[in-house]
């Protein structure tokens, strides 16, 4: 007996579209958010999200048109894909009542990418009949970390996002303390022979004097090729090995003076100049004329920035002051670890040499740095550690035929909470000018008189 076909045919594209379609389903479940596929036809939108709040419903909707399939993904790069809009969708999706997004699934690497079509809509007034959408891989990625995107469409209101986000953004805490990774094995303590010192040549003698005829360092007194060794007397030398000398407060004390020290000494190779023991800054160049550094980001981006520089006073038309970029540089302890603690600061003087009296720099600085964002602060930090690491993998310091090494990461933690707003990306960090509108600060200076010295 013949069997009878039926004339109804699967639709070949449907085990796609309904990939796309659990794809939203699972973004929905890693965001907390409801997910409601359209029943019937869509006519543009397949369905929407809810989102939910600590389990409650909100009735804040976002509707969603998917799109699935490596074909939709044309002129592709390293960067994105371009897709083309269906002219009926670009006319339908700026008259619906919630935020719409367009998201594009590809089933072969399970990745999908959205972006808020209404927004990109009006900022792109279609030309022809055709709307094109460019996406990107890393901006435009559907993940659950678009739930902060997602919220910027879906709840206009600040205050009302920023509450609704309070638990569900988790933020990157960053530090200006790089860990130190390598430290000298053992410090050693020795006294000086009365008796070899009598016999040294002068230069020996005042150095045993100066420090108070003991020895103190990171060099085996021991060593054949210490040029001190035959003035020590053998049987007073004494080793404290590490970690044990950081945990005595005489040999601690010593060693991160000793780390300092040495690291004043690298920054004086670099060509910076000091305003106390910790404070560094940059000076004009050599003709006295601004300097400016171009500097490379994490990212490949080489920013230039003015390390020091004139302020022109707008009323007078002469120098008011000169502005330095400057670091207060120093080893700290903090629970028992030792780090490079990194604070960028002003320097103040009035001819790019003369250093403005303390009273009065210290009002500029306050002023300057009151008006430095969080991102901004994180943009010097990222500077000082690129003019530190000198296109190195560490920091090195040596001492004493010993070697200090310290970090090229910032110790960074990770809080569960926000501030939604305050997020800004590694480029925009990168990208953001170190510095405002003296201008704001030139009638403290013109007011202030100078200090008798």
């Amino acid at each position: 007996m013949r069997q009878k076909t039926s004339q109804k045919l699967l639709n070949p594209n449907q085990p796609t579209e309904q990939l796309g379609l659990i794809f939203i389903q699972k973004f929905a479940h890693q965001i907390g958010a409801i997910w409601r596929p359209t029943t019937n036809h869509d006519y543009g939108i397949d369905g929407e999200l809810e989102l939910t709040d600590r389990g409650v419903v909100t009735g804040t909707i976002i509707k969603v048109q998917v799109k699935s399939g490596a074909s939709y993904m044309k002129n592709k790069s390293q960067a994105g894909f371009s897709f083309y809009v269906d002219s009926s969708d670009a006319s339908y999706w700026p008259n619906v009542n919630f935020p719409v997004i367009l998201v594009v699934y590809n089933p072969v690497d399970d990745t999908g990418y959205w972006m808020d079509m209404k927004r990109y809509l009006a900022d792109h007034p279609p030309v022809g009949s055709t709307p094109v959408v460019r996406f990107s891989y890393a901006k435009h990625a559907l993940t659950q970390k678009s739930l902060l995107a997602l919220s910027e469409i879906a709840i206009p209101d600040e205050v009302e996002r920023t509450e609704f986000l309070v638990d569900k953004v988790r933020e990157t805490l960053h530090s200006n303390m790089l860990p130190v990774v390598g430290l000298p094995h053992a410090v050693y303590e020795a006294e000086f022979s009365l008796k070899r010192l009598a016999e040294a040549d002068e230069g020996s003698a005042s150095f045993a004097k100066d420090s108070g005829g003991s020895y103190r360092g990171f060099r085996d007194p021991t060593d054949e090729t210490f040029h001190l060794k035959g003035y020590i007397d053998p049987a007073t030398i004494k080793e404290i090995k590490y970690p044990h000398y950081l945990k005595a407060s005489r040999s601690r004390d010593f060693a991160v003076g000793r780390w300092n020290r040495a690291m004043r000494e690298f920054l004086f190779q670099r060509r910076l100049l000091a305003k106390d023991d910790e404070t560094f800054y940059f000076p004009p160049n050599p003709d006295g004329t601004a300097r400016s550094l171009t500097w490379e980001s994490t990212r490949g981006r080489s920013p230039e920035r003015q390390v020091a520089y004139p302020y022109i006073g707008k009323k007078s038309g002469l120098v008011a002051f000169w502005v330095h970029h400057a670091c207060r540089i120093a080893f700290c302890e903090v629970g028992g670890h030792f780090f490079l603690r990194l604070t960028p600061a002003y320097v103040f003087t009035r001819d790019g040499e003369e250093l403005v009296a303390d009273r009065e720099a210290g009002a500029l600085s306050t002023s300057r740095k009151s008006k430095d964002r969080n991102y901004q602060v994180l943009n010097h930090l990222m500077f000082w550690l690129w003019f530190l690491r000198d296109g190195q993998d560490s920091i090195t310091l040596t001492i004493d035929g010993t070697e200090v090494i310290v970090s090229t990461t910032f110790l960074n933690g990770e809080a569960a909470f926000g501030i939604p707003a305050d997020e800004k990306s590694l480029i925009e960090i990168v990208a953001a000018h170190p510095d405002v509108d003296w201008k704001e600060l030139e009638s403290e200076s013109e007011t202030e008189e100078p200090e008798e010295e």
